[in-house]
Protein backbone atom coordinates (compact mmCIF):
# COMPACT_ATOMS: atom_id res chain seq x y z
CA UNK A 1 0.00 0.00 0.00
CA UNK A 2 2.79 2.25 0.51
CA UNK A 3 4.74 1.87 -2.40
CA UNK A 4 1.08 2.29 -4.41
CA UNK A 5 0.58 5.41 -2.88
CA UNK A 6 4.21 6.63 -3.60
CA UNK A 7 3.92 5.65 -7.31
CA UNK A 8 0.61 7.06 -7.62
CA UNK A 9 1.76 10.48 -5.98
CA UNK A 10 4.72 10.40 -8.33
CA UNK A 11 2.54 9.75 -11.50
CA UNK A 12 -0.57 12.31 -10.46
CA UNK A 13 1.33 15.53 -9.66
CA UNK A 14 2.92 16.08 -13.50
CA UNK A 15 -0.20 14.68 -14.89
CA UNK A 16 -2.16 16.83 -13.34
CA UNK A 17 0.18 19.78 -13.99
CA UNK A 18 0.05 18.84 -17.29
CA UNK A 19 -3.64 18.78 -18.16
CA UNK A 20 -4.45 21.65 -14.97
CA UNK A 21 -1.91 23.77 -15.61
CA UNK A 22 0.16 24.99 -12.15
CA UNK A 23 -2.79 28.02 -11.07
CA UNK A 24 -5.83 25.57 -11.38
CA UNK A 25 -4.15 22.76 -9.65
CA UNK A 26 -2.52 24.66 -6.77
CA UNK A 27 -5.83 25.83 -5.88
CA UNK A 28 -7.08 22.31 -6.27
CA UNK A 29 -4.53 21.34 -3.66
CA UNK A 30 -5.70 24.34 -1.25
CA UNK A 31 -9.17 23.34 -1.79
CA UNK A 32 -8.83 20.21 -0.47
CA UNK A 33 -7.27 21.23 2.71
CA UNK A 34 -10.94 22.58 4.00
CA UNK A 35 -12.99 19.10 4.50
CA UNK A 36 -9.38 17.54 5.69
CA UNK A 37 -9.42 19.66 9.00
CA UNK A 38 -12.07 18.10 10.26
CA UNK A 39 -11.42 14.22 8.77
CA UNK A 40 -10.62 12.90 12.60
CA UNK A 41 -13.74 14.34 14.06
CA UNK A 42 -14.23 10.85 14.97
CA UNK A 43 -12.03 12.05 18.26
CA UNK A 44 -9.47 9.34 18.16
CA UNK A 45 -12.05 6.52 18.86
CA UNK A 46 -10.94 4.70 15.69
CA UNK A 47 -7.42 4.15 16.56
CA UNK A 48 -7.70 3.82 20.49
CA UNK A 49 -10.71 0.97 19.72
CA UNK A 50 -8.63 -1.19 17.01
CA UNK A 51 -5.69 -1.30 19.81
CA UNK A 52 -7.91 -1.57 22.66
CA UNK A 53 -9.41 -4.89 20.27
CA UNK A 54 -6.68 -6.20 19.60
CA UNK A 55 -5.69 -6.27 23.31
CA UNK A 56 -9.13 -7.66 24.53
CA UNK A 57 -8.87 -9.92 22.08
CA UNK A 58 -5.63 -11.60 22.67
CA UNK A 59 -6.55 -11.43 26.78
CA UNK A 60 -9.71 -13.54 25.28
CA UNK A 61 -12.53 -10.79 26.30
CA UNK A 62 -14.35 -11.46 22.95
CA UNK A 63 -18.01 -10.50 24.13
CA UNK A 64 -16.39 -7.36 25.80
CA UNK A 65 -14.61 -6.86 22.31
CA UNK A 66 -17.95 -7.39 20.70
CA UNK A 67 -19.77 -4.78 23.08
CA UNK A 68 -17.09 -2.00 22.20
CA UNK A 69 -16.76 -2.12 18.43
CA UNK A 70 -20.58 -1.95 18.08
CA UNK A 71 -21.12 1.22 20.45
CA UNK A 72 -17.77 2.72 19.19
CA UNK A 73 -18.67 2.54 15.74
CA UNK A 74 -22.35 4.19 15.70
CA UNK A 75 -20.89 6.74 18.22
CA UNK A 76 -17.96 8.02 15.84
CA UNK A 77 -20.63 7.80 13.36
CA UNK A 78 -22.64 10.33 15.17
CA UNK A 79 -20.71 12.49 17.00
CA UNK A 80 -18.40 12.12 14.08
CA UNK A 81 -21.11 13.49 11.39
CA UNK A 82 -21.96 16.98 13.55
CA UNK A 83 -18.70 18.65 11.97
CA UNK A 84 -18.99 17.50 8.40
CA UNK A 85 -22.89 18.78 8.49
CA UNK A 86 -22.12 21.78 9.86
CA UNK A 87 -19.25 22.90 7.22
CA UNK A 88 -21.58 21.35 4.09
CA UNK A 89 -24.16 24.08 5.41
CA UNK A 90 -21.51 26.23 5.64
CA UNK A 91 -20.72 26.23 1.64
CA UNK A 92 -24.34 28.32 1.27
CA UNK A 93 -23.71 30.69 4.30
CA UNK A 94 -19.50 31.32 4.12
CA UNK A 95 -17.15 33.31 1.07
CA UNK A 96 -14.94 30.35 1.13
CA UNK A 97 -14.38 30.90 -1.89
CA UNK A 98 -13.41 34.63 -1.62
CA UNK A 99 -11.19 33.46 1.33
CA UNK A 100 -9.28 30.77 -0.28
CA UNK A 101 -8.71 33.58 -3.44
CA UNK A 102 -9.85 31.54 -5.94
CA UNK A 103 -9.59 32.01 -9.61
CA UNK A 104 -8.66 30.09 -11.58
CA UNK A 105 -11.34 27.17 -10.44
CA UNK A 106 -14.99 29.29 -11.30
CA UNK A 107 -16.94 29.30 -8.68
CA UNK A 108 -20.19 27.28 -10.09
CA UNK A 109 -17.39 24.49 -10.48
CA UNK A 110 -16.00 24.62 -6.83
CA UNK A 111 -18.96 24.52 -4.97
CA UNK A 112 -20.12 21.10 -5.90
CA UNK A 113 -16.82 19.33 -5.90
CA UNK A 114 -16.30 21.19 -2.26
CA UNK A 115 -19.56 19.14 -1.61
CA UNK A 116 -18.01 16.06 -2.75
CA UNK A 117 -15.15 16.29 -1.09
CA UNK A 118 -17.01 16.66 2.45
CA UNK A 119 -19.00 13.42 2.10
CA UNK A 120 -16.21 11.83 0.65
CA UNK A 121 -14.01 12.26 3.85
CA UNK A 122 -17.04 11.58 6.10
CA UNK A 123 -17.06 8.39 4.63
CA UNK A 124 -13.41 7.78 6.24
CA UNK A 125 -15.43 8.22 8.96
CA UNK A 126 -17.36 4.66 8.20
CA UNK A 127 -13.84 2.78 7.08
CA UNK A 128 -11.96 3.66 10.45
CA UNK A 129 -13.02 0.91 12.38
CA UNK A 130 -14.05 -2.02 9.88
CA UNK A 131 -10.10 -1.19 8.36
CA UNK A 132 -8.73 -1.52 11.69
CA UNK A 133 -10.69 -4.72 12.50
CA UNK A 134 -8.80 -6.56 9.91
CA UNK A 135 -5.52 -5.95 12.15
CA UNK A 136 -8.04 -7.15 15.24
CA UNK A 137 -8.27 -10.23 13.26
CA UNK A 138 -4.62 -10.77 12.39
CA UNK A 139 -4.98 -10.56 8.97
CA UNK A 140 -3.99 -7.09 8.24
CA UNK A 141 -2.42 -7.88 4.74
CA UNK A 142 -5.63 -8.55 3.37
CA UNK A 143 -6.75 -4.94 4.43
CA UNK A 144 -3.27 -3.34 2.58
CA UNK A 145 -4.59 -5.54 -0.80
CA UNK A 146 -8.19 -4.00 -0.60
CA UNK A 147 -7.15 -0.49 0.04
CA UNK A 148 -4.24 -0.76 -2.62
CA UNK A 149 -6.89 -2.33 -5.31
CA UNK A 150 -9.40 0.88 -4.40
CA UNK A 151 -6.44 3.28 -4.31
CA UNK A 152 -5.56 1.96 -8.29
CA UNK A 153 -8.88 2.06 -9.26
CA UNK A 154 -9.22 5.34 -7.83
CA UNK A 155 -6.33 6.55 -9.69
CA UNK A 156 -7.25 4.95 -12.95
CA UNK A 157 -10.37 6.48 -13.09
CA UNK A 158 -9.37 10.16 -12.16
CA UNK A 159 -6.29 9.82 -14.72
CA UNK A 160 -9.06 9.06 -17.31
CA UNK A 161 -11.21 11.94 -16.45
CA UNK A 162 -8.52 14.36 -16.23
CA UNK A 163 -6.87 12.93 -19.71
CA UNK A 164 -10.67 13.12 -21.81
CA UNK A 165 -10.70 16.98 -20.19
CA UNK A 166 -13.05 16.95 -17.19
CA UNK A 167 -12.23 19.45 -14.31
CA UNK A 168 -12.28 19.14 -10.52
CA UNK A 169 -16.08 18.21 -10.28
CA UNK A 170 -15.91 15.00 -11.75
CA UNK A 171 -12.72 14.26 -10.26
CA UNK A 172 -14.36 14.96 -6.29
CA UNK A 173 -17.15 12.58 -7.43
CA UNK A 174 -14.83 9.87 -8.30
CA UNK A 175 -13.04 9.98 -4.69
CA UNK A 176 -16.51 9.86 -3.43
CA UNK A 177 -17.88 7.19 -5.72
CA UNK A 178 -14.87 4.94 -4.76
CA UNK A 179 -14.60 5.77 -1.13
CA UNK A 180 -18.49 4.54 -1.35
CA UNK A 181 -18.31 0.78 -3.11
CA UNK A 182 -15.29 0.14 -0.96
CA UNK A 183 -16.81 0.66 1.97
CA UNK A 184 -19.52 -1.52 1.17
CA UNK A 185 -17.43 -4.09 0.16
CA UNK A 186 -15.15 -3.70 3.34
CA UNK A 187 -18.16 -4.47 5.67
CA UNK A 188 -19.83 -7.18 3.10
CA UNK A 189 -16.13 -8.71 3.67
CA UNK A 190 -15.92 -8.51 7.41
CA UNK A 191 -19.25 -9.79 8.47
CA UNK A 192 -18.49 -12.92 6.04
CA UNK A 193 -15.29 -13.75 7.50
CA UNK A 194 -15.94 -12.77 11.64
CA UNK A 195 -18.71 -13.96 13.52
CA UNK A 196 -17.80 -11.27 16.14
CA UNK A 197 -17.70 -8.40 13.75
CA UNK A 198 -21.71 -7.53 14.50
CA UNK A 199 -22.47 -3.65 13.89
CA UNK A 200 -26.32 -4.28 14.59
CA UNK A 201 -28.09 -3.85 16.76
CA UNK A 202 -27.81 -0.51 16.42
CA UNK A 203 -26.88 1.20 20.48
CA UNK A 204 -24.69 3.83 21.96
CA UNK A 205 -23.70 2.79 25.72
CA UNK A 206 -21.04 5.69 26.65
CA UNK A 207 -20.15 3.83 30.04
CA UNK A 208 -18.74 0.86 27.73
CA UNK A 209 -16.23 3.54 25.66
CA UNK A 210 -15.68 6.39 27.72
CA UNK A 211 -12.70 5.16 28.97
CA UNK A 212 -11.22 5.16 24.77
CA UNK A 213 -11.83 8.08 25.04
CA UNK A 214 -8.78 9.62 26.63
CA UNK A 215 -6.24 7.67 24.48
CA UNK A 216 -8.63 8.40 21.95
CA UNK A 217 -8.76 12.35 22.16
CA UNK A 218 -4.60 11.84 22.53
CA UNK A 219 -4.41 9.83 19.51
CA UNK A 220 -6.86 12.49 17.65
CA UNK A 221 -5.14 15.23 18.88
CA UNK A 222 -1.71 14.19 16.96
CA UNK A 223 -3.13 13.83 13.99
CA UNK A 224 -5.37 16.72 13.79
CA UNK A 225 -1.85 18.42 14.58
CA UNK A 226 -0.43 16.32 11.47
CA UNK A 227 -3.03 17.54 9.74
CA UNK A 228 -2.74 21.01 11.01
CA UNK A 229 0.40 21.64 9.78
CA UNK A 230 0.38 19.98 6.61
CA UNK A 231 -3.08 21.73 5.19
CA UNK A 232 -2.34 24.79 7.35
CA UNK A 233 1.12 25.58 5.95
CA UNK A 234 -0.45 24.88 2.35
CA UNK A 235 -3.29 27.41 3.08
CA UNK A 236 -0.87 30.19 4.49
CA UNK A 237 1.34 29.66 1.95
CA UNK A 238 -0.86 29.66 -0.87
CA UNK A 239 -2.82 32.49 0.25
CA UNK A 240 0.63 34.31 1.77
CA UNK A 241 3.14 33.24 -1.54
CA UNK A 242 0.65 31.88 -4.36
CA UNK A 243 0.01 29.02 -5.67
CA UNK A 244 2.94 28.28 -7.30
CA UNK A 245 4.80 28.14 -4.68
CA UNK A 246 1.77 25.62 -2.96
CA UNK A 247 2.78 23.44 -5.43
CA UNK A 248 6.19 23.28 -5.11
CA UNK A 249 5.24 23.20 -1.49
CA UNK A 250 3.64 20.13 -2.28
CA UNK A 251 5.67 18.52 -4.69
CA UNK A 252 8.79 18.81 -2.44
CA UNK A 253 7.01 16.86 0.16
CA UNK A 254 5.45 14.43 -2.02
CA UNK A 255 8.56 13.68 -2.88
CA UNK A 256 10.38 13.23 0.82
CA UNK A 257 6.95 11.05 2.17
CA UNK A 258 7.81 8.55 -0.50
CA UNK A 259 10.86 8.15 2.47
CA UNK A 260 8.23 8.21 4.77
CA UNK A 261 5.93 5.72 3.65
CA UNK A 262 9.01 3.17 2.68
CA UNK A 263 9.99 3.62 6.55
CA UNK A 264 6.21 3.47 7.34
CA UNK A 265 6.28 -0.20 5.95
CA UNK A 266 8.09 -0.83 8.57
CA UNK A 267 6.03 0.31 11.26
CA UNK A 268 2.51 -0.30 9.79
CA UNK A 269 3.87 -4.33 10.06
CA UNK A 270 4.48 -4.25 13.39
CA UNK A 271 1.85 -1.74 15.18
CA UNK A 272 -0.44 -4.81 15.88
CA UNK A 273 2.85 -7.14 16.97
CA UNK A 274 3.15 -3.91 19.58
CA UNK A 275 -0.81 -4.33 20.69
CA UNK A 276 -0.66 -8.48 20.44
CA UNK A 277 2.82 -8.01 23.01
CA UNK A 278 0.97 -5.08 25.31
CA UNK A 279 -1.99 -7.39 25.52
CA UNK A 280 -0.19 -10.49 26.53
CA UNK A 281 1.96 -9.06 28.70
CA UNK A 282 4.61 -10.22 27.22
CA UNK A 283 7.28 -6.94 28.16
CA UNK A 284 10.56 -8.42 26.68
CA UNK A 285 8.82 -8.81 23.20
CA UNK A 286 7.57 -5.24 22.93
CA UNK A 287 10.94 -4.03 24.01
CA UNK A 288 13.24 -5.92 21.56
CA UNK A 289 10.77 -4.88 18.40
CA UNK A 290 11.22 -1.99 19.12
CA UNK A 291 15.14 -1.45 19.69
CA UNK A 292 15.16 -3.23 16.01
CA UNK A 293 12.51 -1.13 14.54
CA UNK A 294 13.83 1.57 15.51
CA UNK A 295 17.69 0.78 14.43
CA UNK A 296 16.07 0.08 10.81
CA UNK A 297 14.03 3.17 10.85
CA UNK A 298 16.84 5.09 11.37
CA UNK A 299 19.53 3.71 8.76
CA UNK A 300 16.48 3.07 6.10
CA UNK A 301 15.78 7.29 6.43
CA UNK A 302 19.20 8.24 6.41
CA UNK A 303 20.19 6.43 3.25
CA UNK A 304 17.10 7.31 1.63
CA UNK A 305 17.33 10.82 2.30
CA UNK A 306 21.03 11.39 1.54
CA UNK A 307 20.14 9.90 -2.24
CA UNK A 308 17.45 13.03 -2.49
CA UNK A 309 19.87 14.90 -1.31
CA UNK A 310 21.82 14.55 -4.39
CA UNK A 311 19.33 13.51 -6.96
CA UNK A 312 16.23 15.27 -5.38
CA UNK A 313 16.71 17.98 -7.82
CA UNK A 314 17.25 16.25 -11.04
CA UNK A 315 14.39 13.98 -10.24
CA UNK A 316 11.63 16.68 -9.89
CA UNK A 317 13.20 18.16 -13.05
CA UNK A 318 12.41 15.04 -14.68
CA UNK A 319 9.12 14.26 -12.90
CA UNK A 320 6.99 17.75 -13.33
CA UNK A 321 8.83 18.33 -16.84
CA UNK A 322 11.02 21.36 -15.61
CA UNK A 323 7.67 23.03 -14.45
CA UNK A 324 8.46 22.99 -10.65
CA UNK A 325 12.53 23.51 -9.40
CA UNK A 326 14.27 22.52 -6.16
CA UNK A 327 15.29 25.70 -4.42
CA UNK A 328 17.95 25.80 -1.62
CA UNK A 329 18.12 25.95 1.69
CA UNK A 330 14.56 25.25 1.53
CA UNK A 331 15.26 21.55 0.17
CA UNK A 332 18.06 20.58 2.57
CA UNK A 333 15.65 22.11 5.91
CA UNK A 334 12.57 19.93 4.38
CA UNK A 335 15.20 16.89 3.91
CA UNK A 336 16.58 17.10 8.01
CA UNK A 337 12.69 18.06 8.95
CA UNK A 338 11.69 14.24 7.62
CA UNK A 339 14.56 12.40 8.90
CA UNK A 340 14.11 13.81 12.41
CA UNK A 341 10.35 13.13 11.97
CA UNK A 342 11.13 9.65 10.74
CA UNK A 343 12.52 9.30 14.15
CA UNK A 344 9.93 9.81 16.26
CA UNK A 345 7.50 8.19 14.52
CA UNK A 346 8.27 4.66 16.19
CA UNK A 347 7.60 6.03 19.50
CA UNK A 348 3.93 7.43 18.41
CA UNK A 349 3.16 4.29 16.62
CA UNK A 350 4.19 2.33 20.46
CA UNK A 351 2.33 4.52 22.11
CA UNK A 352 -0.82 4.42 20.28
CA UNK A 353 -0.38 0.36 19.51
CA UNK A 354 -0.93 0.47 23.38
CA UNK A 355 -3.34 3.39 24.50
CA UNK A 356 -0.68 5.52 26.09
CA UNK A 357 -0.36 8.17 24.48
CA UNK A 358 -1.22 11.00 27.50
CA UNK A 359 -0.33 14.38 26.67
CA UNK A 360 1.47 13.55 23.63
CA UNK A 361 -1.22 14.70 21.43
CA UNK A 362 -1.69 18.07 23.93
CA UNK A 363 2.06 19.01 23.31
CA UNK A 364 1.98 18.04 19.31
CA UNK A 365 -1.17 19.86 18.64
CA UNK A 366 -0.28 22.82 20.81
CA UNK A 367 3.36 22.62 18.46
CA UNK A 368 1.78 22.28 15.23
CA UNK A 369 -0.53 25.50 15.88
CA UNK A 370 2.33 27.03 17.24
CA UNK A 371 3.93 26.20 14.21
CA UNK A 372 1.64 27.74 11.66
CA UNK A 373 0.60 31.17 13.54
CA UNK A 374 4.32 31.66 13.41
CA UNK A 375 4.55 30.90 9.76
CA UNK A 376 1.15 32.96 9.02
CA UNK A 377 2.41 36.35 10.44
CA UNK A 378 5.70 36.05 9.81
CA UNK A 379 6.37 34.18 6.14
CA UNK A 380 6.53 37.18 4.15
CA UNK A 381 9.38 38.15 6.10
CA UNK A 382 11.61 34.89 5.43
CA UNK A 383 9.49 33.49 2.24
CA UNK A 384 9.47 29.65 1.91
CA UNK A 385 12.79 28.59 3.04
CA UNK A 386 12.35 30.05 6.91
CA UNK A 387 8.13 27.57 6.30
CA UNK A 388 11.23 24.82 6.46
CA UNK A 389 13.67 25.45 9.20
CA UNK A 390 10.39 26.14 11.23
CA UNK A 391 9.37 22.66 10.45
CA UNK A 392 13.22 21.63 11.66
CA UNK A 393 12.30 23.23 15.05
CA UNK A 394 8.72 21.35 15.66
CA UNK A 395 9.79 18.12 14.12
CA UNK A 396 13.03 18.22 16.82
CA UNK A 397 10.27 19.43 19.83
CA UNK A 398 8.43 16.90 19.00
CA UNK A 399 11.12 14.13 19.45
CA UNK A 400 12.09 15.46 22.39
CA UNK A 401 8.62 14.52 23.67
CA UNK A 402 7.92 11.30 22.20
CA UNK A 403 11.02 9.93 23.42
CA UNK A 404 10.20 11.23 27.06
CA UNK A 405 6.66 9.81 26.74
CA UNK A 406 7.84 6.42 25.42
CA UNK A 407 10.21 6.12 28.04
CA UNK A 408 8.28 6.81 30.81
CA UNK A 409 4.67 5.52 30.06
CA UNK A 410 4.71 2.24 29.43
CA UNK A 411 5.54 -0.21 33.04
CA UNK A 412 5.09 -3.45 34.26
CA UNK A 413 2.21 -4.40 36.87
CA UNK A 414 5.76 -4.32 39.42
CA UNK A 415 6.10 -0.59 38.27
CA UNK A 416 9.42 -1.28 36.20
CA UNK A 417 9.64 0.33 33.04
CA UNK A 418 9.90 -1.76 29.68
CA UNK A 419 10.53 0.90 27.46
CA UNK A 420 14.54 2.25 28.39
CA UNK A 421 15.62 3.43 24.85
Amino acid sequence: MQAINALIQVAGIPLLLKFWGINYYGEWLLLFTIPSYIALSDMGLGSSTTSELSMLVQAKRHAEAMSILRNTFWFILIMGGIPFVLLALSVFVLPWYDWLGLSAIPYDEFVPAFFFLIVYIYLALFLTLPLGYYRVGQIYHRERYISSFFRVLEFLLIVTAVVEGFKIVLVAFIYLLVRTVQLLFVLYDLSKRFDSFRLFPFGIEYGKIKHLLKPGLSAMSIYMGQNLVVQGLVMIIGIGLGSAQVVLFSTTRTLVNMVKQIVGIINLSITSEFSYAYGARNYDLLRKIFKLAGKGNAVMSAFLLTGLYFFGAWIVNIWTGGKVKIIEPFFLFILIGTFVNTLWNLHLVLLVATNKLVHTGLWFLLGAALLVIINAVWIHAYDIHGVAFTIICFELVMLFVMIAASKQVIKTQDNHTILTT
